[in-house]
């Protein structure tokens, strides 16, 4: 699309949020929770594609049973879901019918198609002096979003239309406030953080991405799974969108104005805006750059335009969870409620999911956006903000469901193959949010999701414009969140084991310039509130706690800002009982089982066994299960052959241990 500046036509991107569903229906913004059932309309079945939720408990034989009814092909993706594939409309039809009706079955849903309105960038005028240019990031002046000097957009766009006098309205300032950050934080004060970019593929062979790009180290390129994790030569990520190891694409398109696309320009684009490198001569500067912040390449999406599917997407998130990221960027999304990429978000509650919010002007808690407007902890959603300080006309907004707004519009970035691209839109605006929460979670270990949620809150800098418009009020401030004393002490904790008690050291540090106040404890599983700002719970004296029973214990800390922390943990005291089971065959029906268990103190063993394969929990701390007699600690008891049996012995410090008795040693 065309965009007019000035009286000028400048060609840049205006959508890039993945829509399609072409009917908009007013509904209630939610988590989903208590949406349980199926999706039944054979309508929503585009792909002929249909997504099995099993619910827990079942065998693998049952599955398999389940799934050999079903018409269509059936192929598992975890252990918990199975795709059908189907040829024709009436037979899914009939899969979805019986599969929803199976009492064993959670839910059925369709692949739904995740498609990018307008995935393409466009060239900008000065491709060649970004290999040419011998200064530091030639192309910083052209990124307002980082530092806005009120004319800067505007001579941008002067040179590139031959010395024309345009003048562009620009509010001097108004950017994310960046600079300071980079000469504050470095690879030296900063953790590693990976960031996963969910979406098109990355040129991870540009100048400014490739020294950022994450890398899998314990992979080895020679045709085999070395690290076992279920994919072959991963060395920068995953292509869910073909299933192969290529996460970059040199493929391109003339789209319908007669312009070059790429591929993967629209997820090279955004990584550069999160990570590319700075002061190296050469493009642009990443918001994380100069610091231990990684890019992971996941590409769910692809094709000319831009499809992927649910299914492409749930994979990309469990691979980048296994893998280590702590961010997702998603600059896609759908009106459909898609309750299978639901569940895993909010299943991966300790990743945090920043989220483009739309470019359909619309409010999104009438109309709410996918996964954007999911009212977890873990997700964000972000709109776009222009550089005159108002919403972009395009832009999706929500005083409930849209947590800031960053700059998004007319955003000078990186293209495929050494090439600088314009792009406009809330995909713009979300990888602004995710390189700063990306320094938050460099600078500061241990933070979790809903703490950096709110930092990001209380941080942004107020517009009047935006008043109504997002819950905070305004827009993406970096310095501001990141140096703020938002965030809670960070408690760690370390247990030397000694004979019949642990000694446990507890450390809990402060963040910012913050001091620390108060550090407590509890046995059980307590919340922050139950120590009413440090006025409860046991003292910590000498930073060091005498565990003598093995159970949960909570630590609280509080610091000079009133922030508050606590840290559940299972703390073991001494060592745990070593089990050893051995059977005597009696008779054709019959064994004797015979337990030795070893310990500081014998005498104070207690034994139970239970038929069946059971966990440790299902004993109740001793409480449940046959008991048996300690004879020293010795135990036995006559069990029935081609049964199995779990064991379990707990000692006096309250340490556990089971075994399970394999059917076939019998």
């Amino acid at each position: 699309m065309r965009k007019i500046i000035g009286g000028l036509a400048a060609v840049c991107l205006v959508g890039n949020l993945l829509l399609f569903q072409p009917e908009i229906k007013e509904v209630k913004a939610e988590t989903g929770d208590n949406a349980s059932v199926s999706v039944t309309d054979t309508d929503e079945y585009k792909t002929k594609e249909v997504i099995v939720k099993f619910k827990d408990g079942l065998t693998e034989n049952e599955k398999e049973n389940i799934m050999n009814e079903s018409p269509g092909n059936a192929q598992q993706v975890t252990d918990s879901i199975t795709v059908v594939k189907t040829d024709t409309k009436k037979e899914t039809a009939a899969a979805v019918k019986e599969l929803d009706q199976n009492s064993d079955v959670e839910y059925v849903q369709p692949n739904y198609v995740y498609r990018l309105v307008d995935g393409r960038g466009r060239t900008s005028g000065k491709e060649t002096a970004m290999k040419t240019a011998a200064v530091n990031d030639p192309f910083f002046y052209a990124q307002w979003g980082l530092l806005n000097y009120g004319s800067n957009l505007t001579d941008y766009v002067h040179d590139q239309q031959g010395g024309q006098d345009i003048t562009i309205s620009q509010k001097k300032g108004l950017d994310i406030n960046i600079k300071n950050l980079w000469k504050q934080l470095n690879k030296k004060n900063t953790q590693k953080v990976i960031v996963a970019n969910i979406d098109t593929g990355v040129d991870y062979t540009s100048p400014d991405l490739k020294s950022v790009m994450w890398k899998n180290t314990k992979e080895k390129k020679n045709g085999k799974d070395s690290d076992k994790n279920g994919y072959k030569d991963d060395i920068y990520g995953w292509n869910f969108y073909s299933n192969n190891n290529k996460v970059f694409s040199n493929k391109s398109y003339i789209d319908s104005d007669g312009y070059v696309s790429y591929e993967d320009d629209h997820g090279t684009h955004g990584a550069g805006t999160i990570a590319a490198v700075r002061n190296n001569g050469y493009g642009i500067a990443g918001i994380a750059s100069g610091t231990n912040v990684k890019l992971m390449s996941i590409k769910v999406l692809g094709g000319k335009m831009g499809e992927g599917t649910t299914l492409s997407v749930i994979k990309g998130i469990k691979y980048a969870k296994k893998m280590g990221a702590k961010i997702c960027n998603f600059s896609f999304g759908s009106y459909q409620n898609d309750r299978m990429l639901r569940d895993v978000i909010k299943e991966n509650k300790d990743m945090l999911f920043i989220c483009a919010a739309g470019n359909e002007r619309n409010n999104n808690d009438r109309y709410p956006v996918y996964p954007a407007s999911y009212n977890y902890s873990n997700v964000i959603s972000v709109a776009n903000l222009d550089y005159t300080g108002y919403l972009d006309r395009y832009s999706n907004y929500g005083k409930k469901s849209v947590l800031l707004a960053a700059p998004g519009t007319d955003i000078f970035g990186l293209g495929v193959r050494e090439r600088g691209i314009i792009e406009s839109g809330t995909s713009m605006a979300a990888p602004m949010v995710t390189g700063t929460a990306a320094l938050i979670y460099a600078k500061y270990p241990g933070v979790t999701p809903a703490v950096v949620k709110s930092a990001l809150k209380r941080g942004a800098a107020r517009l009047s414009s935006l008043k109504g418009k997002a819950a905070s009020g305004g827009y993406l401030n970096a310095e501001k969140t990141v140096n703020s004393n938002y965030y809670p002490p960070y408690i760690t904790v370390k247990t030397s084991k000694k004979k019949n008690y642990s000694v446990v050291k507890v450390s809990a540090k402060k963040r910012g310039s913050t001091q620390i106040t108060k550090v407590k404890y509890i046995k059980g599983k307590k919340t922050a509130a139950y120590f009413a700002n440090g006025k409860r719970g046991y003292s910590i004296k000498n930073s060091s706690i005498k565990v003598k029973k093995t159970d949960y214990y909570t630590i609280y800390a509080r610091d000079s800002a009133g922030n508050q922390t606590v840290k559940t943990v299972k703390l073991t005291a001494g060592k745990p009982p070593k089990l050893n089971v051995k059977k005597y065959r009696m008779s054709r029906r019959s064994t004797k089982v015979k337990i030795t268990a070893t310990d500081e103190s014998k005498k104070t063993l207690k034994f139970r066994y239970t038929k069946g394969k059971k966990s440790v929990s299902y004993f109740k701390k001793g409480k449940k299960g046959m008991k048996l007699k300690n004879k020293k600690g010795k135990a036995d008891f006559q069990g029935k052959r081609n049964c199995y049996y779990t064991i379990y012995v707990k000692d006096k410090c309250g340490n556990e241990k089971s075994k399970i008795i394999v059917k076939k040693s019998f």
